[in-house]
């Protein structure tokens, strides 16, 4: 497994707990399938190491990492609705105002097990492929003291 930097993921943490207390959150007991875990932008398992990867959490919580080492890119919110997930990200550094970007829309052209791709407002297509090898640990709550 991957271990990301315990510090940066500490921190985006504790903002995803700010993030998540205002969050649409994911209904857990749907039947639709969810893009939980770690997915990275591109088309082969290569991509898992290097890629962005975006990290969907079933809370609601999404992490953006510019690759499976790191750093935290940015962090947010998202809910999926049939054929379309709704997603806010806010970059890092975060803005001192505390104002979100606007959500964003995409329209899921396919989501199974491996293969997640989606269509942005412009038309513009993103593929991902699921990255099953990384967990993220904060390093405190799983190691020794």
């Amino acid at each position: 497994m991957i271990k990301f930097d315990s510090l940066r993921v500490g921190l985006a943490m504790a903002a995803s707990a700010l993030v998540a207390s205002c969050a649409s959150f994911a209904d857990p007991l749907t039947e639709t399938l969810q893009p939980l875990g770690a997915w990275a932008s591109g088309t082969d398992g290569d991509a898992c190491e290097t890629a962005p990867i975006t990290y969907f959490s079933s809370d609601g919580v999404v992490l953006v990492l510019l690759s499976a080492k790191g750093p935290v890119h940015a962090i947010g919110s998202w809910d999926r609705n049939g054929d379309v997930l709704a997603m806010t990200h806010n970059d890092f550094p975060l803005d001192p105002s505390g104002q979100s970007k606007p959500a964003v829309e995409l329209s899921i052209m396919t989501l199974d097990a491996d293969r997640f791709v989606t269509r942005n407002a412009k038309g513009d297509i993103r593929e991902r492929i699921k990255c099953s090898e990384i967990a993220i640990k904060t390093g405190h709550d799983t190691e020794p003291h």
